[in-house]
């Protein structure tokens, strides 16, 4: 992850971002808004390990005068992290965000449990499983059936789609209730409309966006005129963004059944540095299945 700011800019007033990936992205997001130079700078804290290790970044040198902090919830080792909320300064705020997850449009993936690291890769291709495309790898059928096999396989499923998504509301609800931010209903309204996850614990930037309005609201002295420039701002920056991470393509029959507004059969994902189409990425995902077994 890219080094974000660890001394503040001066008249700025900083800002503690704690958690894993959304705080990162969010604390990223933070420090580019012309609206917010010179009133907000973001410094991103991982918060793994105990108390100590969470001390020993950067960005905890100026702690004694850190104003507010932002705690992704659900991450991170809880005892740490409250030892370190008793660690902040009392005139600092704290407020705490949640790490939502959407699995309904992945039914058939899972993270890979062998945790296989592939041949001079850093990371492993594929970290999420395809329990039916496995099923197609220990097979030996041509290139050109396996698209066709899927889809046979995948209808045959007779997955409760809309049972997986409420049980994913319902917890993203339980999350929500011990934050001060909320996302359940925001994304059970606009999932169909919105591309609101490059893949199962991966937000885009809407989501970002809909927990930094909550979250720059609670600022007592952000006006509600530098709050318009800032959301004026956001809006720039965020259109069309759906964050660095690769994006897990989203089977037809899936996108079909929920009706996505903002599906296509043509839709292109990235992938460590393609552009496929599910049928695309399909293809590779078992051919290299195969190599790895």
């Amino acid at each position: 992850m890219t080094p974000l700011p660890t001394t503040a800019t001066p008249g700025s007033a900083p800002l503690f971002v704690l958690g894993h990936h959304a705080a990162h992205q969010m604390a990223g997001i933070i420090n580019r808004l012309p609206s917010l130079r010179g009133r907000l700078e973001a410094h991103f804290i991982a918060p793994d390990g105990d108390i100590d290790a969470i001390l020993a970044q950067p960005a905890c040198r100026i702690l004694p005068t850190v104003q507010l902090c932002w705690e992704q919830a659900d991450v991170g080792n809880a005892t740490a992290k409250a030892e370190f909320r008793n660690r902040l300064p009392r005139h600092c705020s704290v407020a705490r965000f949640p790490s939502p997850r959407l699995t309904a449009l992945w039914p058939f993936h899972h993270p890979d449990p062998s945790l296989i690291r592939e041949p001079q890769l850093e990371l492993q291709r594929y970290r999420f499983v395809d329990r039916l495309a496995d099923r197609l790898a220990d097979g030996a059928l041509d290139d050109d059936l396996l698209a066709l096999a899927y889809d046979r396989m995948a209808k045959e499923q007779n997955s409760d789609l809309g049972g997986i998504l409420a049980a994913d509301l319902a917890a993203m609800r339980r999350t929500d209730d011990a934050c001060d931010v909320k996302v359940a209903d925001f994304i059970e309204h606009n999932f169909k409309r919105q591309r609101l996850f490059a893949a199962p614990p991966f937000p885009t930037g809407t989501v970002a966006r809909h927990v930094l309005d909550q979250l720059l609201a609670r600022v007592p002295w952000l006006s509600e005129d530098c709050l318009d420039l800032v959301r004026r701002d956001l809006d720039f920056l965020l259109t069309g963004y759906v964050d660095r991470r690769d994006e897990l393509p989203v089977h037809p029959i899936v996108a079909r059944h929920f009706g996505l507004a903002w599906w296509s059969p043509a839709i292109r994902y990235r992938w460590h540095g393609n552009r496929w189409t599910f049928e695309e990425y399909l293809l590779d995902y078992v051919q290299r299945r195969r190599y790895l077994r």
